[in-house]
């Protein structure tokens, strides 16, 4: 934060002009999310900003039920439901039964494949925002009554005014944001993993002659499910 010089100025009035100049770095999705949500509100970007820190407190309670957390949570809990079949595969082979998928265990993989097309229309979205340096400096006035409000509040919730304000312009917290491509690929590597030991289980107990009943189109639906986790950790990865 750095002071403007106020010319002829004095007292209370001086106390109460915007001499004081705030600023932090964004990078240029966080700078698009300034724009248009000033003007969506119709508003200049420092005073809407100036909203942000001091009129906006509850902004980041919201941050935990974002979309894209809404559906990182899904994947992780998919994964948790394909690791239980996988599991469940494996430990009839080591019991010499014979392996069987139902249709409830085929929907998993169904929801599987209904949920990757979801991250795959945002895997270039979520690996611009995890990429994208921060070089854009964004300032905005304050009052010196407004400047001890915001040094309150910051004290108070133990941030810098950098990340404050950007995790109120994302909605979401930074250390979220920073993480969230790495986190996805990450997730999307362990449902590969379980989709690979099933489906190698599945061929090996082929291979034996021993009975497996299992859908024809659900060996198909892993070999896709494989190429399409492929495809989408292409898209996370930096140019």
């Amino acid at each position: 934060m750095a002071h403007r010089q106020a010319k002829n100025s004095k007292g209370i009035y001086k106390a109460q002009l915007r001499n004081i100049q705030c600023k932090f770095l964004v990078n240029q999705h966080e700078k698009s999310l300034i724009e248009a949500e000033s003007a969506n509100r119709d508003t200049i970007q420092s005073e809407y900003l100036r909203d942000l820190i001091l009129e906006a407190p509850h902004r980041t309670a919201k941050a935990q039920n974002t979309s894209g957390y809404s559906l990182m949570e899904t994947v992780v809990t998919l994964g948790r439901r394909l690791n239980i079949l996988t599991k469940t595969i494996h430990e009839s082979c080591l019991r010499n039964e014979t392996i069987v998928i139902d249709t409830s265990q085929q929907q998993i993989l169904i929801d599987i494949n209904q949920c990757l097309e979801f991250v795959a229309a945002r895997a270039n979205q979520i690996a611009v925002q995890m990429h994208d340096f921060r070089n854009i400096q964004v300032k905005f006035l304050v009052t010196p009554t407004e400047l001890e409000e915001i040094e309150a509040k910051l004290k108070q919730k133990k941030l810098k005014l950098s990340k404050y304000m950007r995790q109120q312009i994302t909605g979401y917290r930074e250390e979220k944001h920073k993480s969230k491509a790495i986190e996805m690929s990450r997730q999307l590597s362990r449902l590969d993993n379980n989709i690979n030991q099933l489906y190698s289980a599945i061929v090996t107990e082929e291979r034996s002659h021993r009975l497996i009943i299992i859908e024809p189109q659900t060996k198909f639906a892993m070999a896709h499910l494989r190429d399409t986790i492929n495809q989408i950790q292409e898209q996370l990865r930096p140019a």
